[in-house]
């Protein structure tokens, strides 16, 4: 599936999505016990909701018994037979081969359910980091074929530690389609990580946001490569106003040396950076370091993962205050 909203340029850089939610701000007297006002006590409440949070994640990757198509198909009807489907895909391979980059196969998928993600949107928009749960298939050389995907778990419990239950079931469900789909083995990978959760607050509206995202992206030799609009997408089932809209920004010279290195750095690149917003208030800018999860896929790729890193914080940073 495309779902590019601004013509789409093969660039990829690598990052990933983090979440926060909002505690609003209220306006009005002050406490007479501490001579701190009430919105200035909301204010301290709500930087404290966004400061960045430690999360420890896995990164999980199966060996299929089948070709890297074969693999592709198997993934679209393991997502169907429970209860899933595909939402969305970011085809690097394709975008790749543009740059003369001929790779054997590397395919990002977003596997989600839009009745079910409802549920967790009604609780904050902020959860639209990690749903829909991005899965890869990607294949080395001439080998078998790899289902990877870091767990959603602990994302959703960094998101809202209320969603902690929630996110344990869509982890259970993300492994039964990646274990279906490889033909049933057991996990050939997993990998313990330790990132971190960030949340840039906005001064512009959800709409402007995204705007400056564009603009910022361009002014760090970046650009838009797509995007998944959960807003669109729970529309369509009746939940209205939900102000989440992630999107996937890229280097191309970047992601030629990294796909080069390994197609297992599909499970990172490109980078998804999420704007949401409550809509009582500016937007937010998150996503998650990708610099660990680099370190997960290849330790060679440490230093490329610090690089990004600072390139993603500097692209937040400007899009959030223009």
């Amino acid at each position: 599936m495309s779902f590019a909203s601004r013509p789409v340029v093969a660039r990829l850089v690598a990052g990933a999505a983090v979440v926060a939610f909002l505690v609003a701000g209220c306006t009005g007297g002050s406490d007479g016990g501490t001579g701190q006002s009430t919105s200035a006590a909301a204010a301290g409440d709500a930087e404290s909701a966004h400061a960045p949070r430690a999360v420890s994640t896995t990164f999980i990757s199966y060996a299929s018994g089948q070709n890297f198509e074969a693999t592709v198909d198997a993934l679209h009807k393991a997502a169907a037979d429970n209860g899933m489907m595909i939402v969305g895909d970011v085809n690097q391979d394709a975008e790749l081969a543009a740059t003369g980059l001929q790779l054997p196969g590397a395919h990002s998928f977003f596997v989600g359910n839009p009745k079910i993600g409802k549920t967790f949107f009604e609780s904050t928009q902020a959860i639209g980091a990690v749903i829909p749960v991005r899965v890869s298939v990607w294949v080395d050389g001439d080998g078998p074929a790899h289902i990877s995907y870091f767990d959603p778990a602990p994302e959703f419990a960094a998101v809202d530690p209320d969603l902690g239950d929630g996110g344990q079931q869509v982890s259970q469900a993300i492994r039964t389609i990646a274990e279906a789909a490889a033909g049933g083995g057991g996990p050939t990978t997993t990998t313990a990580v330790e990132t971190t959760f960030i949340t840039v607050d906005a001064v512009g509206s959800f709409e402007a946001t995204i705007g400056s995202l564009h603009d910022a992206a361009a002014e760090h030799g970046m650009t838009i490569l797509g995007d998944v609009n959960q807003e669109t997408r729970l529309e369509a089932i009746g939940l209205q106003s939900q102000r989440a809209h992630s999107f996937f920004v890229g280097d191309p010279q970047m992601g030629t040396t990294l796909f080069g290195a390994t197609q297992a750095i599909a499970a990172v690149v490109p980078g998804r950076v999420h704007v949401w917003s409550d809509g009582r208030s500016p937007a937010h800018i998150s996503y998650f370091d990708p610099a660990p999860m680099f370190t997960a896929v290849d330790p060679a790729l440490s230093d490329a993962g610090r690089q990004l890193s600072q390139e993603v914080h500097a692209i937040a940073e400007a899009a959030a205050k223009q």
